[in-house]
């Protein structure tokens, strides 16, 4: 499945098929998978983010799936925007090794075209940090709806929200919950099992008042 991956995405970038000897590797895919669909936390994210951790301290990622629904511009934070993440991975594959990491990796003199990130060597070597000069680059993509002062938000010229369009799209995916989701369903399924059996428990215990037997009937003398 990776090697056919690997040759889809060749031929959807390139527009023409593989045709070389080289084979994608197996272990980097389901890492990606990994990182994507199941735990944030993955080596992947921490490789890769490991500037941040220098400047800021921070250990460890939440273990849930990195968001990808469409949100506003200040709820997205650095470490769980999808986008983020997926701009420094790709500067991670295809950016050059300048040095051993430091604090002084980050502050070497920047421009539109270079920026320099602290990131580890490998998956295998997430302790091993190296400085990356990279070529990526985000921009904000803010309407002047939001930076014009006292814009008048009756006049439609600017857009106010946004929304995804998708004309043509066939595909089969399985939607995984989200992590408050199945502890919320989990603690309900909980409950409900534990009040089951003490409900089952109470009645068990006073059937003999709640399911009084009928009285039998005197027998006819037999004259």
């Amino acid at each position: 499945m990776s090697q056919m991956l690997a040759r889809s995405v060749y031929q959807e970038v390139t527009n023409r098929t593989y045709s070389g000897s080289e084979t994608a590797d197996v272990v980097m895919v389901d890492e990606l998978f990994h990182c994507y669909l199941d735990d944030l936390n993955c080596k992947l994210y921490s490789a890769v983010q490991k500037h941040e951790r220098i400047n800021s301290g921070h250990q460890r990622l939440r273990s849930c799936p990195v968001g990808r629904a469409a949100s506003t511009w200040a709820s997205i934070t650095f470490r769980t925007s999808s986008t983020t993440l997926t701009a420094l991975t790709l500067d991670w594959f295809v950016g050059d090794v300048e040095g051993e990491g430091n604090i002084n990796c980050t502050n070497r003199p920047r421009s539109y075209a270079f920026h320099y990130y602290n990131m580890s060597k490998s998956l295998t070597e997430l302790n091993v940090t190296l400085c990356y000069r990279v070529t990526g680059n985000t921009t904000d993509a803010i309407s002047p709806a939001f930076i014009i002062p006292d814009y008048d938000w009756s006049s439609g010229l600017y857009s106010s929200w946004t929304e995804s369009s998708w004309a043509e799209l066939s595909m089969r995916m399985f939607l995984k919950p989200s992590c408050t989701h199945e502890k919320m369903t989990i603690a309900i399924g909980s409950i409900s099992m534990i009040l089951s059996f003490a409900l089952v428990y109470f009645v068990k215990s006073r059937s003999h008042i709640l399911f009084t037997p009928p009285l039998a009937t005197e027998a006819p003398t037999d004259c």
